[in-house]
């Protein structure tokens, strides 16, 4: 087995691994390998393959940990911007469950505990539970 086989066997193990893991740093040092297989297919020292396979994957880490960074601070606010929003009941499924429509699309609704089902009145978005959203007939602070 030749160098540039086995830093492909390694990026190929470690993307395996990585559907399990759901973290993307395994990608990271897996491109890193593929930087090193990259090396060793033009013959060059194993110093110098090592030293790029680093590289590539630091790179890559950092990239990834940069898009993580600006990606899950967008979402946090997000939800915040959906508390208040006003939605309509589509159909109640029972005493406190229902189908309501936000956004153009339904989604699953849960009263707050200080509410009681009422066909009347306008609902608003108290919180989000994943994707459930909890909605109350009282009026938003």
């Amino acid at each position: 087995m030749n160098a540039t086989s086995i830093w492909l066997t390694l990026a190929v193990v470690l993307c395996i691994l990585e559907i399990f893991s759901s973290t993307f740093y395994m990608i990271a040092i897996a491109i890193g390998f593929l930087a090193g297989a990259a090396a060793a297919a033009f013959k060059l020292s194993l110093s110098f393959q090592i030293g790029m396979s680093a590289l590539f994957a630091l790179i890559s880490a950092f990239m990834i940990r940069h898009w993580k960074l600006t990606h899950l601070q967008n979402k946090a606010s997000d939800i915040d911007n959906e508390i208040g929003q006003r939605v309509s009941i589509e159909v109640w499924q029972d005493e406190n469950h229902a189908r309501v429509r936000y956004r153009g699309s339904q989604w699953n609704a849960v009263l707050a505990h200080d509410c009681q089902r009422s066909d009347e009145g306008h609902w608003h978005i108290s919180a989000q539970h994943g994707a459930t959203l909890e909605i109350s007939n009282k009026q938003p602070l």
